[in-house]
């Protein structure tokens, strides 16, 4: 759409119009810097002539309190901030104190502290924390300065200008009970995979802990929970003030880590890997993370593939090269980069040189397919219906319960019910080839490993035959 008759896809910026409006008052310039929050450093995109792969959220969602911001330890090395707990605990303390609503309870603001303290100096050291990783909208100015002794003990002093009160919280001794070191030990625990689950969080849900029993982001903590929280030393520690608990570990603890930062490390094979070899393999149950377009297309993919040998059985062809390749694509690209190197794909356009665009492509190749998908859909449920009832045993298939397949019988209800009309059609031709005694046996070519290396063994044809 062009802004004017030129042809052209240029907007003009607004201009003066008409007489008064074309003379600067002398000495009349305006000096506009309110604070006006985020907004005011918003990167958007044109609408109006925009193209889609340029489009993107715009939502902008609430700071946290700033009592939860992250205040770092200046001079400490982040491989000592495990060693150092105790001085992270002290600093969220501080900020708890300072920064509670009136009337809160201090054994509140003491569970706070301890959970922000432990969580952020574990996953300073398991993460290499730096000043570039935090929003600085969320990063607190430091309240402790380290300075590391030629013993290598670490020492901690006041940043000049820090205020008084301040430095009366952060001198008080912090002396942890027994149960509270019994809480400490399970949250160290709790931490290591937790900026990947946040990440998972952001991925599947948009939102860094959203408590629905159901949803994808409760249920990943609560794999956690129940490895952790349960044990007898710690379980009264974690059931009183349980969504405060919640609240301070899963959404406030974190959440000053850039967003990028936490979604890369929830889709990194190798960080789940050492998330597992941490021991806290239940934090890693849910990762890789993947995003909803390509979780759509891989259960697509999955499906085509299961009803694949009914369908060339019945002399159809079945041919998901697009969506591979669409798959494929995504897979390859970074997430925080543009990707410089020709992808290689014929069916994906070479404009797709990002995850986002990837992405986007994805969706519409699964949008296109949604009729072909549902009529294998509906052919699947059929299939299955007529397993589980004859089966002494009620599994369920994990591809009834993926929720971009399930809904295809309202998406494409037309295509869904001519599939399973299909499979009934294709059961009947089953019958009837069996009447007649005709059978048939695919070709099947397998490896065999050996210490020569990999060998080729090919099974002979089966032709028809009489029963």
């Amino acid at each position: 759409m062009a802004a004017s008759g030129s042809g052209t896809n240029t907007i003009r910026p607004i201009v003066p119009h008409g007489t008064n409006e074309t003379t600067l008052e002398i000495a009349g310039n305006l000096e506009i810097a309110e604070n006006v929050g985020p907004l005011s450093s918003l990167k958007a995109f044109c609408i109006r002539n925009g193209d889609l792969s340029a489009a993107k959220s715009l939502l902008i969602r609430p700071a946290v309190p700033p009592m939860y911001h992250w205040s770092p330890i200046s001079g400490l090395a982040h491989t000592a901030a495990i060693a150092n707990v105790g001085a992270f605990i002290r600093v969220a303390h501080a900020q708890m104190t300072i920064g509670s609503p009136a009337g809160t309870a201090a054994g509140l603001m003491r569970k706070r502290a301890i959970i922000l303290g432990t969580v952020r100096a574990v996953v300073t050291e398991l993460y290499a924390i730096s000043d570039s990783d935090l929003i600085p909208g969320e990063r607190a100015g430091s309240m402790l300065v380290a300075t590391q002794g030629d013993n290598g003990a670490w020492t901690f002093g006041f940043p000049v200008g820090l205020q008084e009160n301040i430095k009366t919280e952060l001198r008080k001794e912090f002396s942890a009970t027994e149960d509270e070191r019994a809480a400490i030990s399970a949250i160290h625990m709790c931490s290591i995979g937790l900026p990947a689950c946040q990440g998972f969080s952001l991925i599947m849900t948009g939102h860094h802990f959203l408590d629905d029993p159901k949803g994808h982001s409760r249920r990943c903590f609560n794999v956690v929970e129940n490895a952790f929280w349960k044990h007898s030393a710690v379980r009264s520690w974690f059931e009183d003030n349980t969504d405060d608990i919640r609240d301070a570990m899963w959404h406030k603890s974190c959440h000053p880590l850039a967003i990028s930062l936490k979604q890369k490390v929830s889709q990194s094979l190798e960080v789940k890997a050492m998330i597992i070899e941490a021991g806290a393999g239940a934090a890693a149950s849910r990762l890789p993370a993947v995003e909803s377009e390509l979780r759509r297309a891989k259960s697509y993919k999955t499906l085509l593939q299961t009803v694949r040998t009914m369908y060339e059985e019945s002399g159809g062809t079945t041919n998901f090269l697009t969506l591979d390749e669409a798959i494929a694509v995504t897979e390859l690209m970074p997430r925080d980069m543009v990707f410089e190197e020709p992808h290689g794909y014929d069916s994906v356009p070479i404009s797709v040189n990002s995850r986002a665009r990837a992405l986007k492509h994805l969706a519409n190749v699964c949008d296109r397919c949604d009729d072909v998908v549902a009529h294998a859909w509906g052919f699947f449920v059929g299939m299955d219906d007529r397993a589980q009832m004859m089966s002494a045993t009620q599994g369920t298939s994990t591809l009834r319960t993926a929720n971009s397949l399930s809904k295809l019988d309202t998406v494409s209800p037309a295509a869904f019910r001519a599939g399973m009309a299909f499979y009934e059609d294709y059961m009947a031709m089953k019958a009837a080839k069996r009447a007649r005694g005709e059978f048939s046996i695919a070709n099947l070519i397998t490896g065999l490993v050996n210490d020569k290396g990999m060998e080729e063994v090919a099974v002979p044809e089966a032709g028809g035959g009489q029963g």
